[in-house]
């Protein structure tokens, strides 16, 4: 059989090896036991990148509620301002002063300003509350995707080191001679492959 060209993938390649050292025997043989920690390295990276994703999500709609809570208690302020306002209207006109000249009207002015300023001092900290809801949740997502890839890699390359092959984007390990002897192993690599998946 003709060895493999250079155009193989280092995926490829890896993957064959792993199966084909996988495969055969009646119990768990050491490549398995292998196998299946890096597949565990691997489920558990990921598994960490998916719940940085999810606990993103969920600072997303926490910041979503906060700000509509802020939105509906300044919205309360300012009717309990209508509220004040319109009784001192009333109580204006009891003691015959005009609520629309003078001092009346300065009074009115001054507790509309005040009730609009505490109304947006409300939705303004709440904003400020759902921001920091957002800012948490982009740092944990970031910070699961570094350690979820870091995981994966570190699970692959551990694999790899232990059984002496090409982990996928490293670079070419050198070897002795002409490289014949590494064409080789991999050329034996896929007839390993190819007999375990005659024999399923």
């Amino acid at each position: 059989m003709a060895p493999p060209s250079s155009s193989t993938s280092g995926t490829g390649s890896f993957l064959s090896t792993l199966a084909s050292e996988s495969g055969g025997g009646s119990g768990p043989s050491l490549g398995t036991i292998g196998l299946v920690d890096a597949f565990s390295g691997i489920a558990g990276g990921l598994a960490g990148i998916r719940g940085g994703f999810d606990a993103n999500e969920k600072a997303k709609e926490n910041a979503r509620f906060l700000r509509e809570r802020g939105r509906t208690e300044a919205d309360e302020d300012r009717r309990q301002v209508r509220a004040l306002i319109g009784a001192q209207r009333v109580a204006q006109a009891a003691s015959g002063i005009d609520p629309g000249e003078g001092s009346a009207v300065d009074v009115i002015a001054d507790t509309a300003a005040e009730g609009e300023l505490r109304a947006l001092r409300r939705e303004f900290g709440f904003e400020l509350e759902a921001r920091q809801e957002e800012e948490t949740g982009q740092a944990g997502l970031l910070e699961s995707v570094l350690s979820g890839s870091g995981t994966i890699l570190g699970a692959i390359g551990s694999e790899a080191n232990r059984r002496g092959v090409k982990a996928p984007g490293t670079k070419k390990p050198k070897t002795r001679g002409d490289g014949r002897a590494g064409i080789g192993v991999l050329a034996s690599d896929l007839n390993e492959l190819r007999r375990s998946q005659r024999s399923t």
